[in-house]
């Protein structure tokens, strides 16, 4: 993740298309809007942010979603529609699941980002496009490539430049920061301080699986928060089922995944006591020495959590 947020940072003064490999709810929009934040840090109202879910509109409706149309276009076209080329003038298209996208309109898409000019449905004025386009994807596309069910050449404009957003279950480290941020943004109960996880709670979230990656987690920790009666969230709260982690055990030795969490528990801790040993360690209940060799073991620096 931290090699990701360099790559960020270099795209922000380019605008090459960007193509952002993940599995589904790994976070690819929550990256592709960091990139246009990191772009634009300054009037964002100049600059808009557009999101569409290429695999969730019909297939007779995918054209006018994203170049617009006229009125009297077709059967119900009532009025002038602009598609969300036009509505991310000067800002971000962000294009999910570009993989869903039928043949067809991959062929007129291609025309458009070559001529960086489109016409909307039923129209004949040309309507330059000035976006910067993220496409994300949680297929092969290389592999549809080789099938025959998305063309080349697009692939190429679109992947300009390539991110891969690893599963949550390979950055064990990042799971509880994530949890802590998401239980700040919930409101607790008549005031007081925020949410805060159980040493089993936290153990738990740390050996799951996480099939549904980073969306699945915040979903688990919300459910949580209505269960829970007080500000502290226990194992049981999370209701999860360890059976989901059989996929994870049939990939890993047994000995590497319990050094995946053990690892990702440390790091974690060390963070919560701003990395001092003595504290951490008596957190643990072991020793300093025994910490220290861990750490070794484990491969753990002090910039091990980014």
């Amino acid at each position: 993740m931290k090699r990701i947020a360099i790559m960020i940072k270099r795209l922000a003064y380019h605008d090459s298309n960007v193509l952002i490999h993940g599995e589904s709810g790994v976070g690819k929009e929550r990256v592709a809007k960091l990139l246009h934040n990191t772009r634009f840090p300054k009037n964002a109202h100049k600059h808009p942010f557009i999101a569409i879910n290429c695999g969730a509109i019909a297939e007779n409706l995918i054209e006018s979603e994203l170049f617009g149309h006229e009125k009297g276009a077709f059967t119900g076209a009532d009025r002038q529609h602009k598609g969300v080329f036009e509505r991310a003038f000067n800002g971000t298209l962000f294009l999910d699941e570009i993989g869903e996208m039928p043949l067809a309109m991959q062929v007129k898409l291609l025309r458009v980002l070559q001529e960086r000019i489109l016409y909307r449905v039923g129209g004949e004025t040309p309507i330059e496009i000035h976006v910067n386009l993220v496409s994300a994807t949680h297929q092969d596309l290389e592999q549809h490539i080789m099938e025959g069910l998305f063309r080349e050449d697009l692939y190429y404009r679109l992947a300009v430049f390539n991110i891969q957003i690893p599963p949550l279950r390979e950055r064990i480290e990042d799971i509880l920061p994530l949890a802590e941020q998401f239980l700040s943004e919930f409101t607790p109960p008549k005031g007081g301080g925020a949410y805060v996880l159980s040493q089993q709670a936290k153990t738990a979230l740390l050996t799951y699986a996480w099939p549904g990656n980073i969306r699945q987690l915040k979903n688990i920790l919300q459910r949580a928060v209505i269960m829970s009666d007080g500000r502290t969230i226990n194992a049981d709260a999370l209701n999860l089922n360890i059976q989901s982690n059989e996929q994870l055990a049939s990939d890993k030795h047994l000995s590497d995944y319990i050094a995946l969490c053990e690892r990702g528990y440390i790091v974690s801790t060390l963070e919560q006591f701003h990395w001092k040993i003595g504290e951490t360690a008596q957190s643990l209940g072991i020793s300093r020495k025994n910490l220290w060799e861990k750490m070794r073991k484990l491969n753990i620096q002090h910039n091990s959590s980014t």
